[in-house]
């Protein structure tokens, strides 16, 4: 009997479905059936009222999508769809298809600032909308075509709340001071109006809303610090408020009411439900006990209908999607399922390598919806066999790897694609193009010079002191500078003092503990420190992670200065990072999951909130701003002096990307310690990439050291040729030398720029010394120290490259193709792109400085070249032998001559390109002629000689009956005659 294979009966797609819980964010009505939620990210929709789902993909699928700020659908259209969302992604977009497509509609918001913190749609003769973005209020009347600006609100920090049924009055919160601000002219104007009375300390506002059935209502939910958490409300406009805690509403996230209907306040991790069925005169808890179960969206059109989430008791994870159709009294369970997408690991991979530098870089295969859920994939290249992987098929969530071997490969682009196929995927496939671009040795700049400056690579040692380089130090995690310069290390269990090339402990006895103080800092037990700070004393403090303290080393006397257990905060963990402030600037910063920590001697408090992962590192600019690493979200965080924070730099998605363009789109891997340099620029230990890598002022990254290929290897080279493993910390010296604790291979390395010094530029002229140059035309530049050591080059063949011997030329910005390179002349090519006028040369040469010179360009100045640098001309004569005083022409003979700067042709020529070799020829467009003592010659051709770069040739004869003798040639085009050249004739 055959056996009925059921797997072969259903459609791929099945095999791909992921059980899931999302949490309903909108709906536009029973009757249609649709749910919107998001999930890892992502917009989700269901046209089954929860049962299964797809994604919505805003941009490219399997790329991670805008964040959810706010999400509407039109009231008056289902088919309509509002996103608000951050600053970098575009700030706002529409759809009007139910999610199949999305454009920007962000006319009129600002380009620049805070993202959107909050975003209503109220309907008043039609859709209107409105955002606030800082302490700027938005709205736009036609569906967000464009927007106006309402005003400026009193604060940027606060929250703010309209009216519903009467959109004139708006009201805003100060979360610090509790002070209400109130407007009755839709947020042109404002006035205070009264204080919430909440006795607290450090407050947060987790809702506000206005509800429906009474504009001068005002509902705020008040978290924080203190007896006196509590929603409040007030009926006055915001005069005075009462606390509803007697009427039975708890703290809340969102209230939910409408002109019908009971009324609903979330709460926090939807852990209950507040339900009104007398307009907010008395509140009923329901969900609360037991099993969970939470409002988290309420039907528009049937207000007993509402969606939420059901948890188990004592776990905050929801366990199912669930629906209630009596207004959250009961409950029943939605098994949702999802068709997931496959993320794609990065938009592109482009890289610049010098010729023979390693490189390989890891990249998670996931799933974008949950990392953790299992899909299986196959991985290809397109076969180029420069690029390998380490894996060609597997199941997500599916760590792999590309290597690039460019042993043997000649300066140039190379391309390659990434594929990786999940038939069970709602995408199916995503590829990511991968650019190399090989450059000359020496090319890409001195660089970094990279040594190994602390420990011998083992894991301990006998010796207390001695040559640094002697030691064994074990894994080092952090580093600073004392008041003198010396090079504090924490290496397992230990703290470290470099002086010059000698390395002395300062404290521990290796043993893994949080114990000994005392007077006796080498007798302590230190529990592996990740950072150290120094006060304005000179003492030392060193947090540890797992105990939970801060360790400080003043006048040889250990001590703990901070036991965070102490402190009701549930950090869960400890602190990885430290900064010491002064005491009016509350003394002791810290990071843990909550946000940023700071600590004033008696209080341990959340200072500005945030949700970190695996915060790291933490390092200040010189405006104040704070900028901590999150390993578990592949991110750096900024944080202003205000408490405002930002995504300074990742995607969030694990792996190595983004260099030369904004550290927004790039990807970081595990991103650990942080430290800034004099000029503003930030250093990155990017841990997991075995890299360390920059950002600049103008949030540019790159990477200056490390080839992604984990080991201990380079010492003396150019950093890009080295092997780190796992570096932990950064640190900058005055000198700008960056130190590196690199964490796997138990020792510092020291990272040393190497110094080139600027060319000097003589002279930039044509090949014949005219002083006018062309677009198109050849350029001799010449001066000294052009090029770097691979010099003299030269070329033969075309296309010229943009860079010879690790020099290049600029010419109004535009790279200019060059022939011939040495450390005293340049020849090249003026760029055809050259606007007439005053134009600057710039050089480099092997990472120098820049050096300029500046130049007039003009349609046309014909340079005819010279044999030896004297006067004969580089003619051809009709026998094919070089014109000479003794292999001269003849009269009536036709002759070749060679030049340059002719200018743009009628027929155009890419810059450093060969010109045409059949029709259409590239010609001169401007008037021309070729004389000989002033007497024209009959003239065939002046053009771009076929097949080479920038080289003109006019072809001529000579008069017939002309007498013997050495003739004055110049070739004029467009009016502007060439310097008179000889030419013989016999």
């Amino acid at each position: 009997m055959a056996t009925l294979c059921l797997a072969a009966l259903l459609p791929a797609s099945a095999y791909a479905q992921q059980s899931f819980v999302p949490a309903v964010i909108a709906t536009p009505g029973s009757l249609s059936g649709v749910l919107y939620s998001v999930y890892g990210g992502t917009l989700v929709k269901s046209s089954d009222l929860g049962k299964t789902w797809i994604p919505l993909y805003v941009t490219e699928a399997g790329l991670p999508q805008p964040p959810v700020n706010g999400f509407e659908v039109d009231t008056n259209d289902p088919n309509t769809l509002y996103l608000a969302t951050t600053t970098a992604a575009g700030l706002f977009w529409k759809s009007t298809d139910a999610g199949a497509t999305w454009t920007k509609a962000n006319t009129g918001l600002p380009a620049n600032g805070p993202a959107p913190d909050y975003f209503a749609q109220l309907q008043d003769g039609g859709t209107l909308l409105y955002v606030k973005c800082g302490n700027q209020f938005f709205k736009s009347s036609n569906l967000g075509k464009n927007w106006l600006s309402q005003g400026t609100l009193p604060g940027s920090t606060g929250h703010i709340a309209i009216a519903p049924s009467s959109r004139a009055l708006v009201y805003y919160v100060e979360p610090a001071t509790l002070q209400v601000s109130f407007s009755n002219d839709e947020g042109h104007s404002w006035q205070p109006s009264g204080t919430i009375p909440a006795k607290l300390s450090n407050t947060v506002i987790t809702g506000m809303a206005v509800p429906f059935y009474n504009a001068f209502a005002l509902y705020v939910s008040v978290d924080g610090q203190g007896s006196s958490q509590a929603a409040y409300a007030s009926f006055d406009g915001g005069v005075t408020f009462t606390d509803q805690t007697g009427l039975g509403l708890g703290l809340f996230t969102k209230l939910s009411t409408y002109t019908t209907g009971p009324s609903y306040a979330i709460t926090a991790g939807l852990q209950g439900t507040f339900r009104s069925t007398d307009s907010g005169q008395s509140w009923q808890l329901l969900g609360s006990t037991g099993d969970r179960h939470g409002v988290s969206a309420v039907d528009p059109t049937l207000r007993t209908t509402v969606y939420g989430v059901s948890t188990l008791f004592g776990s905050p994870a929801p366990t199912a999607l669930t629906s209630s159709l009596d207004g959250a009294t009961t409950w029943s369970v939605i098994a949702s399922t999802i068709t997931p997408t496959i993320a794609k690991p990065a938009p592109l991979i482009s890289l610049t390598l010098e010729e023979g530098a390693p490189y390989a870089a890891p990249f998670n295969i996931t799933v974008a919806e949950d990392p953790t859920w299992k899909l299986p994939v196959t991985v290809a290249t397109s076969g180029e066999p420069w690029i390998q992987l380490s894996s060609a098929s597997g199941t997500t969530p599916l760590t792999n790897s590309i290597t690039i071997n460019t042993a043997g490969l000649a300066p140039g682009t190379y391309t390659s694609t990434l594929t990786i196929q999940a038939p069970g995927s709602y995408n199916k496939s995503v590829s990511v193009p991968v650019q190399l671009t090989v450059r000359p040795l020496g090319s890409l700049g001195p660089g970094y010079v990279i040594s190994t400056v602390v420990g011998n690579g083992n894991l301990t040692d006998t010796k207390t002191s001695g040559v640094a380089t002697g030691l064994g130090i074990g894994s080092a995690k952090a580093l600073t500078f004392d008041g003198s310069g010396n090079l504090l290390i924490s290496a397992s269990n230990h703290l470290w003092k470099l002086t010059g090339s000698n390395l002395a402990l300062l404290a521990g006895n290796g043993i893994q503990s949080s114990s000994g103080d005392g007077p006796d800092p080498l007798a302590a037990s230190l529990s592996d420190p990740d950072a150290i700070a120094l006060d304005s004393d000179g003492a030392i403090y060193m947090v540890e992670y797992t105990p939970q303290r801060v360790r400080k080393l003043a006048n040889g006397l250990m001590s703990t200065y901070l036991d965070m257990t102490r402190f009701n905060l549930n950090l869960t963990a400890g602190s990885h990072s430290l900064m010491i402030l002064t005491a009016a600037a509350n003394g002791t910063l810290l990071t843990a999951p909550p946000g940023l920590i700071s600590f004033d001697g008696a209080r341990l408090l959340v200072k500005t909130a945030y949700a970190f992962s695996d915060p790291y590192g933490m390092a200040a600019d010189s405006a104040g701003n704070l900028y901590i690493s999150d390993r578990g979200l592949n991110q750096i965080v900024k944080i202003t002096p205000e408490g405002r924070t930002s995504v300074f730099a990742g995607t969030g998605q694990p792996g190595f990307s983004g260099d030369g363009g904004p550290a927004l789109a790039a990807a970081l891997n595990a991103p650990a310690g942080l430290a800034f340099d004099a000029q503003g620029t930030l250093y990155i230990a990017d841990s997991a990439n075995h890299r360390i890598r920059t950002i600049a002022s103008d949030g540019t990254i790159r990477t200056i050291a490390g080839s992604g290929i984990p080991g201990f290897s380079g010492d003396g080279k150019t950093a890009d040729f080295a092997s780190l493993k796992n570096p932990l910390a950064v640190a900058v010296d005055n000198a700008g030398n960056i130190f590196v604790a690199d964490y796997g291979n138990n020792r510092v390395r020291m990272l040393s720029l190497q110094a080139t010094p600027a060319p000097k530029i003589g002279a930039m002229q044509g090949p014949s010394f005219a002083t006018k140059l062309s677009p198109g035309g050849l350029f001799t530049l010449y001066g000294q120290q052009l090029a770097g050591p691979a010099a003299p080059s030269q070329v033969t063949t075309a296309p010229w490259p943009r860079e010879m011997a690790a020099t290049s030329v600029t010419i109004n910005g535009v790279l200019a193709p060059l022939y011939y390179v040495s450390a005293t002349q340049i020849n090249g090519q003026i760029p055809f792109e050259t606007a007439l006028g005053a134009a600057t040369a710039t050089v480099t040469a092997n990472g120098s400085p820049a050096a300029s010179i500046a130049f007039p360009v003009i349609a046309a100045q014909p340079d005819v070249l010279v044999q030896g640098g004297g006067t004969q001309a580089i003619a051809v004569n009709q026998d094919f032998t070089v014109n000479t005083p003794t292999a001269p022409a003849h009269a009536g003979d036709y002759e070749v001559v060679y030049l340059s700067g002719i200018g743009i042709p009628d027929h155009a020529v890419a810059t450093g390109a060969g010109s045409p070799t059949a029709e259409p020829l590239a010609r001169s467009q401007y008037p021309y002629s070729i004389t000989l003592n002033g007497t024209a010659t009959q003239t065939f051709f002046l053009g771009y000689a076929p097949g080479f770069p920038a080289l003109v040739q006019g072809n001529f004869q000579i008069p017939v009956g002309l007498a013997a003798g050495d003739y004055s040639l110049i070739v004029t085009v467009n009016g502007a005659g060439s310097t008179p050249t000889i030419l013989s004739v016999r």
